[in-house]
């Protein structure tokens, strides 16, 4: 009886470290790609955007593709469901995203995926109560970098900090 029982605590850590390091956010990712699914499912329109923030000002897009909604298996296919590993909740501040796929539905709402290729991590900026940043998924890096690419949207290796001043019109 005592032999069994001294195994019962590494098997509830071993447990336990599953639950939190590997369910977690592999539940997370999971979650995500099905909010991402629904909106294409009903999506009119979707946009590959490369961008710089705007700060509470307008954006500036720097290339943007727009996608007919029938590309929309595309954009599934570049999330695909993977089994991630991590800890929830942390990521870096260094979070600057300057890609994201925009997703508009026919009363032209949208849904948008926020992307930095530069650390790695994913926000879903329109929803208030669900604007994590978290890390992306591994199994997205390479291909949602492809979607990009493929599209004619550049994946650049470096970002100024600041956008670009806005052309001046010709006097």
């Amino acid at each position: 009886m005592a032999k069994s029982k001294r195994w019962l605590l590494p098997i509830a850590i071993i447990i336990a470290g599953s639950i939190l390091f590997v369910a977690i956010p592999t539940t997370t990712s999971i979650r995500k790609r099905n909010e991402i699914s629904s909106a294409l499912a009903s999506s009119s329109a979707i946009r590959l955007e490369e961008f710089f923030s705007g700060h509470g000002e307008p954006d500036t897009i720097l290339t943007a593709q727009v996608l007919p909604a029938s590309e929309s298996q595309h954009v599934m296919e570049a999330l695909p469901i993977s089994v991630e590993v991590g800890l929830p909740g942390l990521f870096k501040p260094c979070y600057i995203p300057h890609h994201r796929v925009v997703i508009t539905s026919p009363n032209h709402g949208e849904t948008t995926l926020g992307v930095c290729f530069t650390c790695d991590e994913i926000s879903f900026p329109d929803a208030p109560t669900n604007h994590w940043i978290i890390r992306m998924p591994s199994g997205w890096r390479e291909p949602l970098r492809q979607l990009f690419l493929r599209h004619g949207v550049p994946v650049r290796d470096h970002y100024p900090m600041d956008a670009p001043p806005p052309d001046e019109p010709d006097a």
